[in-house]
């Protein structure tokens, strides 16, 4: 008895590339909107900033996390070297006069929060309406509510108060975990539509082939050519 070509190997399924495709979809759409995410979280209490003309006390509805309270500076003073905030006359930023001591800060409850000088290694600046403010002071809200400000001993001018950089980033860190977690699925997306592309490619050729790698019975002639040592056609 003899066993026929398609009885002893039936021609390979075809790989789907829906998983691929749709893995890779998934991973972009999950990337891109932690991307934005994140960078809304950052940006957007940077666009929200008002002064508050002091000496004086106002009202800051803080999240948990630092801020800094920075001063309205003018132009800048002499010719310095640039050392300890004495900075070159191109420069149209001074040294601001607000200090911790002149600022007290109490949480939702009324209680004292502490207040510290800015001890950046640089000087941090912000831009608001063409005004320039310059980092003085920084506290710490434990909890998210709104913070009483008062500012005193210090003459006319003006403050705002903004979250730091280190706070707006810790906020951003679920979001920028997003845009990992998506460019990682999108990765498997990208390998799994490769993979079914190759099973693919292998199924149609054993379609066409019969066992040992020869034609099936009505495959083009020349298709393959004649096992090595076999008989010459007539």
């Amino acid at each position: 008895m003899t066993t026929s070509p398609a009885a002893a190997l039936a021609p390979a399924k075809l790989s789907s590339l829906a998983p691929g495709i749709v893995t890779f979809v998934l991973g972009f759409v999950v990337g891109v909107g932690c991307l934005v995410a994140s960078l809304v979280a950052v940006i957007s209490p940077l666009t929200d900033l008002h002064s508050q003309q002091v000496p004086g006390s106002f009202t800051v509805n803080c999240h948990s996390g630092g801020y800094v309270i920075y001063q309205y500076v003018g132009a800048a003073r002499g010719s310095g070297d640039g050392v300890n905030g004495n900075y070159p006359a191109s420069s149209q930023y001074r040294r601001p006069t607000l200090s911790a001591d002149n600022v007290s800060v109490t949480d939702t409850d009324g209680r004292s929060v502490a207040v510290n000088d800015y001890s950046g290694s640089t000087t941090s600046t912000i831009t608001i309406g063409g005004r320039t403010y310059s980092a003085a002071a920084t506290f710490n809200a434990s909890a998210s509510g709104n913070y009483r400000v008062q500012v005193s001993g210090t003459g006319a001018t003006a403050v705002v108060v903004a979250r730091s950089f280190s706070s707006l980033l810790s906020g951003a860190v679920p979001w920028i975990v997003g845009v990992g977690v998506g460019l990682l699925t999108g990765l498997v997306g990208v390998t799994l539509f490769v993979v079914a592309l190759v099973g693919r490619s292998q199924a149609k050729k054993l379609a066409i082939q019969g066992p040992g790698g020869y034609p099936w019975p009505g495959a083009p002639p020349g298709a393959f050519p004649p096992p090595v040592g076999g008989d010459t056609p007539i």
